[in-house]
């Protein structure tokens, strides 16, 4: 009796509004799998979250030991700079003193070729004089240097200028000019004695200047020559 009332009873999830028509429970073992099937997913479910948790605690700890190791190096190689820094800055010192030395003995090479130059030309006018020929003018600068001679030989004149175009450095020597001086207590027209004066213009080289160094044209442009 109890059997047939289990098997005709109204079920606990039928439609509310609905007519019950009688029936009964052919798979009565479907909501014990159901049930299963809830509590197995639950416990998936569970398991996956467990799961997720322990990853992401593990790679948290992971970036920590990592973080760790960074810092305790950045400390040390901090530690090693500051141990350096005074080597360093002795260092630095040391090469800027060098280097303004360098610069130095450069510049004060580069003001000396035009003196040098200059004694050069004299010390070959003055080693052989040429007969005939009298220096009146000099003008040296670090450029060029330009002469002012008298002389009663053309011939004698020529070799003078030869002889300045044979000086070390020099990259020409030519006349500039050529007249005959007025003599005194006549016109401005009237011939001297048959002397006459020839200017002589010498080039200078430019001398090779090392590289990041002052050149020469830089410095005589600040000397403003030498006369």
């Amino acid at each position: 009796m109890k059997f047939a009332h289990a098997l005709f009873d109204r079920p606990d999830h039928a439609i509310p509004g609905r007519p019950w028509i009688g029936g009964f429970n052919l798979l009565p073992y479907r909501r014990r799998n159901a049930a299963l099937a809830r509590r197995r997913c639950l416990v998936e479910c569970g398991c996956a979250a467990l799961a997720g948790g322990a990853c992401v605690l593990l790679l948290a700890m992971w970036q920590t030991w990592q973080r760790t190791g960074i810092e305790a190096s950045r400390a040390s190689v901090e530690r090693t700079l500051v141990q350096l820094a005074a080597p360093l800055a002795e260092q630095t010192r040391l090469s800027r003193n060098e280097a303004d030395a360098q610069s130095g003995a450069i510049h004060a090479r580069t003001r000396g070729v035009p003196l040098k130059r200059l004694l050069d030309v004299l010390d070959t006018l003055s080693s052989e004089p040429a007969a005939g020929v009298a220096l009146q003018q000099l003008r040296h600068r670090a450029e060029e240097t330009e002469l002012l001679a008298r002389s009663d030989d053309h011939a004698a004149a020529a070799a003078w200028i030869e002889r300045l175009d044979s000086v070390r450095g020099v990259e020409s020597a030519e006349a500039s000019e050529l007249r005959r001086p007025a003599s005194a207590g006549r016109g401005a027209g009237a011939i001297g004695d048959g002397t006459f004066e020839f200017g002589a213009n010498v080039r200078w080289m430019k001398p090779l200047a090392p590289a990041g160094s002052v050149t020469h044209q830089q410095v005589a442009s600040r000397a403003g020559g030498v006369r």
